[in-house]
């Protein structure tokens, strides 16, 4: 094995359509830092075209050129998460064009397969002396159609599910009015036949929400258990077979506050790294959010964009919605894979041409300096849990510095 630090840098999405214009003096000092890595991961959210598709959605199509793929290679990417709410725009011919030309131009890939254990795979990278294993996931929420099953082509699933906690009264007045709309007895005939689950023994099914008795009114997200426990599996495997894990896993349950993480994201991103993850960073709100460390493995609980060709740009700028700010993380481990440090590296996000001034070729991500920098970084660690770490902000990045303190 090496003796040298080995460098992983992390991106969030890359919702491209279109090559970008990676051939200036702007965007080379991020080219030139994303080159040096010796994985460099991104998750790339869309599909490419294939013969004999069509749309599986009604609105928000995301399909993208090969050239675009090849943009990203030009980057410096060489490993790409799959598994994301656009993968399957097109369905499962799409799906494997898109990870055939994602091989072809020398990505790495994770999250997509023709079947459960296909997607379930990680991609390796051999680099710097090392062997990393990419594993890719989507928590949803999606239809169960675009998840890979025994015989089914898909994208990898951790499914989050979802139970409302009220007081037992509350209760009763829903399973009453279950009953009397005749809902109750529709819902027992579907499951007897297996047209649905049953779902947890200690909850009521009340027109597809579970619900379940507790002091509070509350929301419960859990990862499903058949998928977690696939999931942990996974990790294992990869962890016994590589010197580096790395998950990536694309959640579109958000708060009302895109940039606040909710507290099951993290419990669960741990429960990944008690399995054996080196990291885990997660993606699919079009905002940064910030980080934490559990055992001195890091967690991105949202990297925000990479590149957003989105249709949608004036209203997020009406609803005053920064995507157009991100950041990329770089962590550096030592000869014995700890974790020493992670640089926080804030992004101009790659715009879509609406945003271009009339270019005819979008702009690829760059750099941030000066005080647009500083606030990017100041919204990462007002949403992040730092403790026992050397924060250090210079030149309008920050590195925290995490003590050799664990196993």
């Amino acid at each position: 094995m090496s003796s040298d630090n080995y460098k992983v840098t992390l991106a969030g999405q890359a919702l491209i359509e279109q090559p970008i214009d990676g051939e200036t003096a702007q965007a080379s000092r991020l080219i030139e830092e994303i080159r040096a890595s010796d994985l460099a991961v991104t998750n790339f959210e869309g599909t490419l075209d294939a013969p004999h598709t069509w749309p599986l959605k009604a609105k928000t199509m995301h399909v993208a050129t090969p050239a675009a793929l090849e943009s990203l290679r030009k980057l410096g990417f060489n490993a790409l998460a799959l598994a994301n709410n656009h993968a399957f725009d097109l369905g499962p011919p799409a799906l494997t064009a898109t990870r055939t030309h994602a091989q072809a131009c020398g990505f790495a890939t994770a999250g997509s397969g023709d079947d459960i254990g296909a997607a379930g795979a990680p991609g390796i990278v051999v680099a710097g002396g090392r062997r990393a294993a990419l594993l890719a996931f989507d928590l949803g929420p999606q239809l169960d159609m675009v998840y890979a099953g025994p015989q089914r082509a898909g994208i990898n699933p951790l499914r989050i599910r979802s139970e409302l906690a009220m007081p037992a009264d509350d209760v009763a007045r829903l399973a009453a009015i279950s009953q009397s709309c005749g809902y109750a007895e529709k819902f027992a005939r579907r499951v007897q036949v297996g047209y649905s689950d049953a779902g947890p023994v200690d909850s009521l099914n009340f027109f597809g929400i579970n619900v379940k008795s507790g002091e509070l009114i509350s929301e419960h997200r859990y990862a499903d258990r058949d998928d977690l426990a696939r999931a942990l599996q996974a990790i294992r495997s990869a962890r016994a077979d590589a010197d580096l894990v790395v998950v990536s896993a694309h959640n579109h349950h958000w708060e009302s506050n895109w940039a606040a993480a909710p507290a099951w994201l993290t419990a669960l991103c741990a429960e990944l790294v008690d399995a054996g993850a080196d990291i885990v960073f997660c993606h699919g709100a079009p905002v940064l959010q910030g980080m934490t460390l559990h055992r001195g493995r890091p967690i991105f609980h949202g990297l925000g964009n990479l590149i957003f060709h989105t249709a949608r740009a004036p209203r997020y700028d009406n609803a005053g919605i920064d995507v157009w700010r991100s950041a990329i993380a770089i962590c550096q481990f030592n000869a014995e894979n700890t974790l020493h440090s992670v640089c926080i590296q804030p992004i101009q996000v790659g715009l879509p041409l609406s945003k271009c001034n009339g270019a005819t070729i979008p702009s690829a991500p760059r750099i941030l300096e000066g005080p647009q920098a500083e606030e990017t970084v100041n919204r990462f660690l007002d949403h992040s849990t730092l403790s026992g770490v050397d924060v250090n902000r210079d030149d309008g990045k920050c590195v925290i510095r995490v003590p050799a303190i664990y196993p």
